[in-house]
């Protein structure tokens, strides 16, 4: 049976330390987590990064966690 899985997002450089202390935290819960600087996170080299996470999101998340702090990374086309 596969573990449920956790999807982090959030700006990286700013709440790295952050990231790491939530990974830890959802393995400790037993579930699989999904955060795009570890290798365990599925990369297709043919997208860009929001793409890549989009595809992560939609084929492996069972959950979705959104931390939010002072900054923001990429914008789509649509400016979201």
């Amino acid at each position: 049976m596969r573990r449920p899985s956790v999807f982090v997002s959030s700006t990286f450089y700013d709440l790295k330390q952050l990231r790491s202390d939530i990974k830890s935290f959802i393995e400790s819960l037993g579930l699989e987590p999904v955060l795009s600087e570890y290798n365990t996170f599925p990369i297709d080299p043919d997208l860009g990064t929001v793409d890549n996470c989009l595809k992560a999101v939609e084929g492996k998340a069972d959950i979705f966690l959104l931390i939010v702090g002072g900054r923001y990374g990429s914008t789509t086309d649509q400016g979201k």
